[in-house]
């Protein structure tokens, strides 16, 4: 642990410690504001190791939802998270045994990754590989642009991207908040807008959010209710929103501005209300019948969960699943809110 590490000695420190260090380093500081955001997004480009977790596709639900697919979907199926190693490396093995098709493994780490393929291709496999961070808008524009010249476009893209501070975190709410979003809503929503020029007619996108969404909703103010929910609100004004709570966090004044004190909760209303948006702006897509919703996989026993949830995770992953693989010509469910399989009515 390194106290006082937002800037300075103690930012070399982390720095120093990260390079050398073959295990987690936790830094302490004001992480939250301008200088300390930036602090831990620059390490989680430097350091290989858990400072922030995105894309768990390597594990629980994202796993399983992207298993079913494997079982289910005759095409290309696209893994993001730590597959170069551990579990992902152990999921990646097994896709590549039962997925009659290209399974693309990405990472921070080209090293790690391209060791991991060629451990795989001894075997007799051969999984793909690109790199992708993220927090790294030209990374993402670069997988976007292999993606488009190896295949074409996209067919199924399940957003399954998260991060939950656990109950028990010391880190601030205005930390809480400004992560939370960073990684929920705003990684989400930048990854849709690169990939999204790639999916092809008929194409599904499954974003997950969660029951909290729907509680958080719940608890916000009439005014600011009637803001996320209003039919015609657009994705700039969702963004305003989203960065409203953000700021507001900062100074303590979220629920005094109508906001629920949840900061995952409020993220993954972000990226519920962001689904329908998406699904309203397709409508008039020329591309036909692509079709986008959001949904619940329900309380799964997972590490984001403590393993308190009492789904399995392949329980978690049928609503994600079902959603990727409505058929042609689907006019429902379509740029709605489901859990179980079943439309909710949000908020």
């Amino acid at each position: 642990m390194v106290t006082g590490a937002n800037k300075g000695i103690g930012y070399a420190v982390v720095q120093a410690l990260c390079k050398q260090f073959d295990g987690d380093v936790l830094l302490t500081g004001k992480a939250n504001k301008v200088i300390g955001y930036a602090v831990v997004q620059a390490l989680c480009k430097q350091f290989d190791g858990d400072v922030l977790l995105t894309g768990k596709a390597n594990k629980g639900i994202g796993y399983a939802v992207v298993q079913a697919l494997c079982k289910q979907f005759d095409g290309d199926v696209l893994l993001t998270g730590k597959t170069n190693k551990g579990i992902g490396y152990a999921v990646v093995q097994a896709l590549c045994k039962q997925f009659d098709g290209d399974v693309l493994l990405t990472g921070r780490s080209e090293e790690r990754c391209k060791a991991a393929v060629a451990e795989l291709q001894k075997q007799g496999m051969s999984p793909k590989y690109h790199q992708m961070d993220l927090d790294d808008q030209t990374s993402i524009n670069k997988l976007r642009d292999f993606v488009k010249e190896q295949y074409g476009g996209i067919d199924v893209l399940v957003n399954n991207a998260g991060i939950a501070f656990k109950a028990a975190s010391t880190a601030p709410f205005s930390e809480q908040a400004t992560v939370s979003c960073a990684t929920n809503f705003y990684g989400t929503l930048n990854v849709c807008n690169t990939l999204f020029p790639l999916l092809r007619p008929h194409a599904r996108v499954s974003n997950v959010s969660s029951m909290a969404s729907q509680m958080s909703i719940a608890k916000c103010s009439n005014a600011i209710k009637a803001k996320f929910k209003d039919p015609k609100i657009t994705m700039d004004q969702l963004k305003a929103l989203i960065q409203q709570f953000i700021d507001a966090a900062q100074t303590d004044s979220h629920q005094k501005q109508g906001f629920a004190s949840s900061a995952y909760g409020m993220s993954k209303v972000g990226v519920t209300v962001m689904s329908f948006i998406q699904q309203r702006e397709l409508n008039s897509d020329p591309r036909e019948d692509i079709v986008v919703n959001a949904c619940c996989p329900g309380y799964v026993d997972t590490d984001m969960s403590s393993h308190k949830g009492p789904k399995t995770i392949e329980q978690g992953a049928d609503t994600p699943v079902y959603l990727a693989m409505l058929p042609s010509g689907t006019t429902s469910p379509k740029g709605n809110y489901l859990s179980d399989r079943t439309i909710k009515n949000w908020g």
